[in-house]
């Protein structure tokens, strides 16, 4: 045999002793098993099924057969079901932080908080660097009301993840729910630049109101398909910037899309003021009352408009009712702060849903509501 024909023999020997080991490689339980996983994730079913069949064909892999089992239930909503598939054995190995994640996802959306928190701190105390982990973390603490320690995980996130804008969508809530508007643009700044969300975008440019940044909010609201919503900034920005024609414009297109919007009401009264037509403005200031009975701006500047057109027995009904309107918001002040410094108080989270229901916030009620029942769930739960 020539030494040529030896090298091509050699080669061909090498080439088939590798295709072995890659067939070898991919029939391996944990490769099946991450593969199966990546499936679900981007929603490649047939591929998930096909490496499900395998593993469930293969001895000892009957903990890669109930996580993945549990993962197909979780994608499909049958949560309870997937939850008993993740807590049938402890999971151990490679496939532990798999299971903790979606575990804990599991137990956050069957509203026991407290054992999803449990849970996912195991994931990061083990995985430092699981962004993931930190990722729903930071969801769970949020939704318990515990907002410092909800900022501490999702910055976590994006530092284990840069590339990941889902941390920023909740990072600029939280920012923009208590008026810290310059760190708020800057995160839904990273959601608009990686997913196209018109909510995102006109929080975004209220914040850049809010800052006072009027060019920028106009630059963020250029290529926006137009509503209520963001015409309205649009109008609010131009009468900033001494351009009141061009901000009645924008009103009256709004006006034309919904002239009952509480934007719209708002922007017309504050015009109408300006124009020194203070009957005018109170009447859409009280249209804008009827729908946030609770909005002490709106109800201050009602109360000075009756004030100047001398109905001064109005003026002093409307400064009463700002009044206890005001201490509302005080006492929810107040409790959001106990809140923070007792993070696993229900009776406070009870409160804060109460004061939010006066308040007129049904969402936010409800998020305090779920944080509440969480925690005493917990309490309630025999030792």
């Amino acid at each position: 045999m020539s030494v040529l024909a030896k090298r091509v023999l050699g080669l061909v020997v090498l080439l088939s002793l590798l295709v072995c080991a890659m067939g070898w490689w991919r029939s391996r339980p944990r490769y099946v098993f991450f593969r199966a996983i990546e499936a679900i994730r981007i929603g490649d079913f047939a591929q998930a099924q096909s490496d499900f069949a395998l593993l469930e064909g293969q001895s000892g892999s009957e903990q890669y057969v109930d996580c993945l089992r549990g993962a197909f239930l979780l994608r499909s909503g049958r949560i309870p079901e997937a939850l008993r598939c993740f807590s049938r054995r402890r999971p151990e190995g490679e496939i532990r932080p798999t299971a903790l994640l979606m575990t804990g996802q599991c137990l956050y959306q069957t509203g026991r908080l407290v054992e999803a928190e449990w849970t996912l701190s195991q994931l990061t105390a083990e995985e430092p660097r699981n962004a993931e982990g930190h990722r729903w973390l930071g969801i769970v603490y949020h939704d318990l009301g515990v907002m410092d320690a909800a900022i501490c995980e999702l910055e976590a996130a994006l530092k284990a993840d840069p590339a990941d804008w889902q941390p920023h969508g909740l990072l600029a809530q939280i920012y923009f729910d208590v008026e810290q508007y310059a760190q708020a643009a800057e995160h839904y700044r990273h959601v608009v630049a990686h997913h196209s969300d018109l909510k995102a975008t006109q929080k975004l440019a209220v914040s850049l109101v809010r800052l006072q940044r009027f060019r920028d909010a106009l630059d963020v609201l250029e290529h926006v398909t137009r509503s209520t919503e963001t015409l309205i900034l649009m109008a609010e920005c131009h009468l900033a910037l001494n351009s009141p024609a061009r901000a009645r414009q924008f009103l009256e297109e709004a006006r034309s899309i919904d002239a009952g919007a509480h934007s719209v009401l708002l922007l017309s009264a504050r015009m109408s003021l300006d124009a020194r037509e203070p009957k005018a403005a109170a009447e859409f200031l009280r249209q804008a009352l009827i729908q946030d009975p609770h909005d002490c701006q709106t109800r201050y500047q009602l109360a000075l408009s009756h004030r100047d057109q001398g109905l001064l027995g109005e003026y002093a009904e409307e400064m009463s009712r700002l009044e206890m309107s005001q201490k509302l918001h005080d006492q929810y002040t107040e409790l959001s702060r106990q809140a923070r410094q007792r993070p696993s108080d229900s009776q406070v989270r009870d409160e804060l849903y109460e004061v939010a229901q006066k308040l007129g916030k049904p969402e936010i009620a409800r998020l305090w509501k779920r944080a509440a029942d969480a925690f005493r769930q917990v309490s309630d739960a025999p030792h």
